[in-house]
């Protein structure tokens, strides 16, 4: 196992926990039944910031690649000087595609990336999981679920009662692109929506998140 050096206060801040132990142990928490990490040859991290949650593969066999992007070219930065032996990282755009060939990885993760979109590129971003994942590839994916209404602004309650989905502007995340605001769903708008791109195979609570585990 290394020794992994945990990221600057100003970079554990922009993804949720500053406390080192929290931070750690959140990452941790992506253990589910029927999902090995180690199983897989070719791991990605999509939206990996400074590199919270893919901590959790330090210990995975060398025969297993993983891959990290994100917009931040800040957080990228830091993680290709401090978890280079971890991963290979890269900043994506922030519109697909993404630079991987399709049928690239076999185990996707997304972790407070589909909480923050509007649903026009969060759609555009499911296909191209959709492209990079291989046939039969596993996919977590987390949201801010029915467990989170309570935090949905009066202004669009309306839209989230009437289509499962709203899309509303809580502020803007200092570092992060304008349009990184909060996005809340209901199950039956992922069932319904994003099985035209993966089969849904559940959805479980983590954290103050959920995670849509599918298939592809």
């Amino acid at each position: 196992m290394m020794d992994l050096p945990f990221p600057p206060i100003e970079f554990r801040r922009l993804v949720g926990p500053t406390d080192t132990k929290f931070f750690d142990n959140t990452s941790r928490a992506l253990v589910f039944p029927d999902v090995k990490p180690d199983a897989y040859a070719s791991v990605f991290d999509f939206g990996c910031g400074c590199g919270r949650v893919i901590r959790f593969f330090e210990g995975l066999p060398k025969s297993c690649e993983l891959f990290a992007t994100d917009i931040d070219p800040e957080a990228i930065s830091w993680c290709r000087e401090n978890l280079k032996d971890l991963a290979t990282f890269s900043r994506n755009n922030d519109e697909p595609p993404l630079d991987f060939a399709p049928d690239s990885f076999d185990f996707i993760l997304a972790i407070s990336v589909f909480t923050h979109l509007p649903e026009s590129l969060e759609l555009a971003w499911l296909g191209e999981l959709r492209r990079i994942a291989r046939p039969g590839a596993i996919l977590l994916l987390s949201v801010h679920g029915q467990r989170g209404f309570w935090r949905v602004p009066s202004a669009s309650y309306d839209e989230l009662e009437r289509r499962g989905f709203c899309y509303a502007r809580c502020g803007a995340t200092a570092g992060l692109p304008d349009y990184y605001q909060t996005s809340f769903h209901s199950e039956a708008y992922i069932r319904e929506h994003w099985s035209k791109f993966f089969r849904v195979r559940g959805i479980v609570a983590l954290c103050s998140q959920d995670v849509v585990i599918c298939q592809k």
